[in-house]
């Protein structure tokens, strides 16, 4: 039985499930509303795909977020690579290698 937004629900029936479509709650006799509530969610628990479209689009998302932080830091350690490479960018960090040995810095 269905019962619209306003309407009292009637004496030995209970709430099953809303619908949303029309803005009405379906209603059955009292034991039978929660049998056929639970039957219901079960149904719909099985009918719904394990993998929405929602889900795929965010995987989508994570990975290009992933690849673009992988070729960020790859394109990083190349520039410093390529900085420290040079023979003025070798003796600066030996320079700042025997300046922490004289601080006593370990790292």
């Amino acid at each position: 039985m269905r019962t619209y937004e306003g309407e009292r629900i009637r004496l030995g029936y209970g709430f099953a499930w809303r619908n949303y479509e029309d803005r009405s709650s379906t209603t059955f006799l009292v034991p039978f509303n929660l049998i056929l509530r639970c039957v219901r969610k079960f149904y719909f628990y099985l009918a719904k795909p394990k993998y929405t479209k929602k889900d795929w689009i965010y995987e989508e998302g994570y990975q290009q977020g992933k690849k673009t932080t992988e070729d960020y830091y790859e394109r990083k350690i190349e520039r410093l690579n390529n900085k420290w490479s040079t023979t003025i960018g070798k003796a600066i960090l030996q320079a700042r290698l025997f300046y922490r040995k004289e601080q006593g810095v370990n790292h």
